[in-house]
């Protein structure tokens, strides 16, 4: 049985968990279910950004409910997937991986990144490989500078969502029943709550720090 959760960024730049949900499965009308109930219970009041990995079912359910909020791929998801799906391919043509990631982290234009991107894979005889066909076909989705525009600055890493699921995993054990798993849920969040409220008032009585902002977050 799916879990999922909404996850965001409040604002001392740690997660929150909006909702959650057990799913039946993750098709795309179930999927469009949560959504849309996710926005009832947020009284309508849509995200400005969605990041999520990419999956078919996730981008039309978005594109069918939340069809004018910027929704983009999560890039460290994106190379992933594709360093599994190479394989040897990139072992064997030295350079082709690093002269690529080079390309998409720092592109400045979109001229730059196309002329380069068809560049790499003639240098490297790559022009018919699959995955990277479809790398290219759906490069708004991922790739920065074609939203460089918009504040995206967690879309490199899946710290956020993966430190959520791991610290939740403490409170629960796989043999749990549904009921044990509510509770122990509404205990996490509770912590959570309180977490955000210390958060909240260590800013109001703290100076607050220098932070230095680059298109991958701060420090």
């Amino acid at each position: 049985m799916p879990f999922a959760q909404l996850i965001g960024i409040n604002g001392y730049g740690k997660s929150i968990v909006f909702s959650c949900a057990l799913l039946e499965n993750d098709k795309e009308e179930t999927l469009c279910w949560l959504f849309r109930t996710f926005l009832d219970v947020m009284d309508g009041k849509k995200p400005s950004t969605i990041i999520t990995h990419q999956d078919s079912a996730i981008h039309k359910s978005i594109a069918e409910v939340f069809h004018t909020v910027f929704h983009r791929f999560n890039l460290w998801h994106v190379m992933r997937e594709a360093a599994v799906e190479f394989g040897g391919f990139t072992a064997n043509r030295p350079g082709m991986e690093a002269e690529l990631t080079h390309l998409i982290m720092n592109s400045l234009t979109t001229e730059e990144f196309e002329d380069g991107w068809i560049a790499v894979l003639e240098k490297y005889g790559s022009a018919s490989n699959a995955h990277l066909k479809l790398m290219y076909q759906t490069r708004l989705m991922w790739v920065p500078v074609y939203f460089k525009h918009v504040f995206c600055p967690f879309i490199r890493s899946p710290g956020h969502s993966q430190s959520t699921y791991s610290i939740f995993k403490d409170y629960v054990l796989r043999e749990d029943t549904i009921e044990i798993f509510i509770s122990q849920y509404n205990i996490f969040q509770m912590e959570a709550v309180s977490i955000e409220h210390g958060d909240r008032c260590e800013s109001t009585l703290k100076k607050p720090m220098l932070q230095k902002y680059t298109r991958w977050g701060c420090s």
